[in-house]
């Protein structure tokens, strides 16, 4: 018999927590992927990478649930962690969230920094595959342009701030 924070529980949990999800009740995911991070993040450590995948499953079935604020917020609290852990350089796994954040923010109602989100993963994305085809030079064009007419039509200086770090963190990282 195995106790309530055995890896083999904890992988149960989370078998069921997306299953869950699949069959249609993400409200329910979302809760049981919150108990599963609490006890991941105590037993595992909050940077574990079972920790980083209950945390990201945890965002998307937020959103699904239809809170697109907290997605947004979770997958913006995930990318600081990704970042620290890994940069987004090479890593996969970062974009990925970064993806995750551009499309909730766009769903909790700020398009505008959901396209500037979304031109940096472009530059990114295409960065990290090597892409040479011209549509790809032709998405690289477009992404500059959507990130030159956010800064020019941001608001909050204090959002621009934030955007402008974040992208230059991603599109710059240190070696």
């Amino acid at each position: 018999m195995h106790g309530a924070e055995h890896p083999l529980t904890l992988r149960g949990l989370a078998d069921l927590a997306g299953s869950t999800g699949d069959a249609g009740d993400p409200a329910r995911a979302r809760d049981l992927y919150s108990q599963l991070l609490a006890t991941e993040e105590r037993v595992l450590g909050a940077e574990h990478p079972t920790t980083l995948i209950t945390r990201g499953n945890l965002a998307r079935m937020a959103g699904e649930a239809g809170d697109a604020a907290r997605a947004r917020d979770l997958y913006a609290e995930l990318l600081a962690i990704r970042m620290r852990i890994s940069g987004a350089r090479e890593d996969r796994k970062t974009l990925k969230v970064l993806g995750g954040l551009a499309f909730w923010t766009e769903k909790a109602g700020d398009p505008a920094l959901a396209i500037f989100l979304s031109a940096v993963f472009t530059l990114c994305r295409d960065r990290l595959l090597d892409r040479r085809y011209p549509e790809d030079e032709f998405l690289a064009v477009q992404a500059r342009i959507d990130i030159d007419q956010y800064i020019q039509n941001a608001t909050d200086e204090t959002q621009l701030e934030q955007a402008l770090s974040l992208a230059s963190d991603l599109l710059n990282p240190v070696p």
